[in-house]
């Protein structure tokens, strides 16, 4: 039988005709109707373009190749450094594990061409017979497919790893989708972009969701957790400004970090030739962080001569710098560019990203064919690919940079600080570049509350806003570990940051070593040490904190209560060690809480909050029914919370248990004033911790407002906090009980308790002095007690560098 298909898509001679009793499974080549998400059996026959004259449509091209084409095809410029990207591509190699590539849409080859050089096996199909003519590719017979997709459909013999078509989908009206389709059906996973502007014949501009929609009609899946990852590694790329091979501009890749999107073809991905994909070592070796696995390489380390190896043709093609620059040159080599200067000389010159190459201009004559490979204004075929090593000593390569200390870095006034050699009125504003914060954005609420609000806090240091900053040149960098890779590669993809820097500075003629503070802030006792970065720059220059140091912490069935573990070692090496971090203050909070106390209270941030009318005897913000919390490590909360009420019950007390505000992730992004009242009303704020960690935000948010602490027993009690003089901590239910009712009955004990708990948090554990603490090795931005001055009870530290910087943002500032 023969399926009705829609006469537009022109493809008849593909599809496949079959009786009802001839099975399925004895198609031998064609697109099989019966099975419209399968893999189209052999090969399709290509369709070339139709050349045409039209002076006129050409004319219109502008920067646009595709001359002799008809209007639907071309549209390429001769280098679209919007549309490339070497780390994503690096990325999907050395990551994925891709060792093929269907390039869709190639243009005049520049990604084939790297792919290629990169030793991937690469296949270009193209459109625009202008575009085939100049390919860069060295074997077009065999590498390169033109085939005009409004003809009909195509598609390769075999399959690939990858689909990678960038600025293809918006030329290619609905109709002839299809033809396409089937090419992508050969792909295990689809790379592909959509234009959301205009462009030449974008004939299909449309949003993210429609794609994601279209393409899973089709039978693709989406994967939200890849399309994110490849656009971040572009955005890192971008930011890296890395000169492109053209002319003096830098990899932009907005297409790919504004659209790219991901997709996997099941089909494609589960046959045993792509087994490789998303290999990773899976040997374990160790937990980190949240039971996060950590694996080692099967064979080796401890237990190693148990272990199958795994077979070697599963791992990862092999990258060399040698294969970037071979690439560099030969793009360099098949396109017109002029350097900065030469524009200063020619005004009117332009290089190759901002015009493509007419064929009809001298000097930029079509491709030569074979037997003419060296016609005028062409370099030979045979430069193409490489023998331009010669060349490599004008670029920086990384094995050319030494590793380990600087010397000239240890003058660095933030060392010499930390050392006590300089005073702190020597001390100049220094800038601080944050990852992955400058790469991602916010990511958590520690990024948020404690790096991005204590730099603009600080007097003495200043958030820079690009990784590669170096107009200070005593920048410093802060890491933050919670956030943006897993726990196996954090280190990995700061070290190339650290790397791309580090080339920067050895051009600049800069130290090569800089104070690098590498923080985690995460609930696990495990933290992270990155030895890959103490050998690029020196482990002098490596810092590191923590937040969680108690092991071993854990909710025991026998006796119905947490376990409170041990600390663990902080000593790390050299006599050195990782300093604690416990979370902080957040501004947010004081802001709020001020504002409340003005308009509900009639009182000033550093009146006797500690003696206002307060109703409630005794919250616990944790609620009886876990639904809005969730039930994760957090069995000694619900059992305070069940205490708490039965005490409501037997001693006829007022309590509050449950939610204030919002819960979990929102309610830590931003503070609620219905969060702030409830604590304000409280005479004892009960903070329980989680089941296997010690310290959170609520800790600090209950001494802020003035009532009186109670906590289950912590080993880990933030500075100047003292059990018995600015908190109260308890050790069981009846324990709970019995301080409950003590201070229940005694309220100038609870009252000058809270008071000192409240002047601790205020004074020491602000998002300043944390950062300060950090990177200074103690506090700077320490207000000073005089007369009529608030101090320590303020919102923010560094009042006169807020109202700068919200000003320089065009921000409303708040009297």
């Amino acid at each position: 039988m023969t399926r009705e298909i829609p006469s537009s898509f022109l493809f008849t001679d593909y599809i496949v005709h079959e009786e009802t009793s001839l099975p399925t499974s004895g198609i031998t080549t064609g697109w099989d109707p019966t099975n419209p998400l399968g893999i189209p059996k052999g090969k399709a026959q290509n369709l070339p373009s139709i050349r045409v004259e039209d002076s006129d449509v050409d004319k219109k091209r502008k920067i646009y190749g595709g001359a002799g084409d008809k209007k639907h095809l071309g549209g390429f410029t001769e280098v679209d450094l919007d549309g490339i990207s070497p780390d994503v591509w690096k990325h999907m190699v050395t990551k994925y594990g891709v060792k093929s590539v269907l390039d869709v849409g190639c243009g005049r080859g520049v990604s084939s061409l790297w792919f290629h050089l990169h030793g991937v096996d690469v296949l270009c199909a193209e459109g625009s017979h202008d575009a085939v003519e100049r390919t860069m590719l060295p074997d077009p017979a065999n590498q390169v497919v033109e085939h005009d997709f409004s003809r009909g459909p195509w598609w390769p013999e075999k399959t690939y790893s990858a689909c990678w078509a960038v600025e293809f989908l918006e030329h290619v009206s609905l109709q002839y989708q299809f033809n396409f389709i089937t090419a992508f059906r050969k792909c295990a996973l689809i790379f592909a972009t959509s234009s959301v502007w205009g462009g030449w014949h974008h004939v299909e501009v449309h949003d993210h969701d429609w794609w994601v929609q279209k393409f899973e009609a089709y039978g693709f899946r989406f994967s939200s957790r890849l399309t994110e990852e490849i656009r971040n590694v572009a955005r890192m790329e971008r930011q890296k400004k890395i000169p492109a091979p053209t002319g003096d501009k830098t990899y932009g890749a907005s297409h790919i970090t504004l659209s790219m999107k991901v997709f996997i073809n099941p089909a494609v991905a589960a046959l045993p030739e792509h087994a490789n994909l998303f290999m990773e070592f899976g040997c374990f070796e160790k937990n980190g962080p949240g039971l996060t696995i950590i694996n080692k390489e099967c064979g080796e380390g401890r237990g190693g001569d148990l272990e199958t190896r795994l077979d070697p043709s599963f791992y990862p093609l092999t990258l060399t710098p040698k294969m970037d620059l071979d690439w560099e040159n030969a793009v360099r080599n098949n396109v017109q560019f002029v350097s900065k200067n030469e524009k200063k000389d020619n005004p009117v010159a332009k290089d190759a990203s901002d015009v493509a190459v007419k064929p009809d201009e001298p000097n930029n004559k079509p491709e030569a064919k074979v037997e003419d490979a060296n016609a005028p204004g062409r370099p030979p075929r045979t430069e193409n690919v490489s023998n331009n090593v010669a060349k490599a000593e004008e670029l920086i390569d990384e094995t050319d940079i030494p590793k380990g200390s600087d010397h000239r870095a240890r003058d660095h006034p933030i060392l010499r600080y930390r050392q006590r050699k300089l005073a702190s009125s020597e001390l100049p504003v220094v800038s601080v570049v944050v990852w992955p914060y400058l790469e991602m954005g916010i990511g958590t609420a520690e990024i948020l509350h404690v790096e991005q609000n204590g730099l603009n806090e600080s007097k003495y240091l200043s958030l820079a806003d690009d990784m590669m900053a170096l107009d200070d040149p005593n920048v410093i960098w802060v890491g933050d570990t919670g956030m943006g890779y897993g726990w196996n590669f954090w280190c990995g993809e700061y070290l190339k940051w650290v790397i791309e820097a580090k080339k920067l500075r050895f051009k600049r003629g800069l130290p090569l070593s800089w104070p690098v503070f590498i923080v985690d802030f995460t609930d696990g006792p495990v933290p992270q040490r990155c030895r890959n970065i103490e050998e690029e720059i020196g482990v002098d220059f490596v810092f590191y904190s923590t937040r969680s140091i108690v092991r071993e912490r854990m909710f025991s069935n026998e006796t119905n209560w947490v376990e409170s573990g041990r600390l663990m070692s902080l000593q790390l090496y050299g006599g050195r060690s990782y300093l604690h971090t416990p979370l902080i203050v957040r501004t947010d909070t004081i802001d709020s809480l001020r504002d409340i106390l003005h308009n509900h209270y009639n009182i000033t941030l550093d009146g006797p909050i500690e003696r206002i009318d307060r109703k409630i005897d005794v919250s616990h913000i944790w609620p009886l029914n876990g639904t809005l919390v969730g039930t994760v490590e957090s069995r000694l909360r619900h059992l305070v919370s069940e205490t708490v009420v039965d005490m409501a019950k037997s001693d006829g007390i007022n309590v509050f248990v449950d939610v204030a505000g919002e819960a979990a992730r929102n309610g830590r992004r931003k503070v609620k004033s219905e969060y702030i009242d409830t604590l304000l009303k409280s005479k004892i704020v009960v903070v329980t911790q989680r089941d296997s960690w010690e310290d959170h935000y609520r800790l600090f948010e209950a001494l802020v407002t003035g009532g009186l602490v109670l906590t289950d027993r912590m080993l880990s009690l933030p500075a100047g906090l003292v059990n018995g003089t600015n908190i109260i901590e308890f050790i069981s239910q009846d324990d709970l009980r019995s301080k409950i009712r003590y201070y229940l009955l005694h309220p100038d004990e609870r009252i000058e308790i809270a008071r000192q708990g409240r002047l601790v948090a205020m004074s020491q554990h602000r998002s300043w002095h944390r950062i300060e603490e950090i990177i200074f090795d103690m506090p700077m931005t320490v207000c000073q007690k005089k007369d009529g001055s608030p101090c320590p009870f303020i919102v923010h530290a560094n009042e006169a560098a807020r109202r700068r910087r919200l000003a320089r943002n065009n921000k409303i500032v708040d009297p």
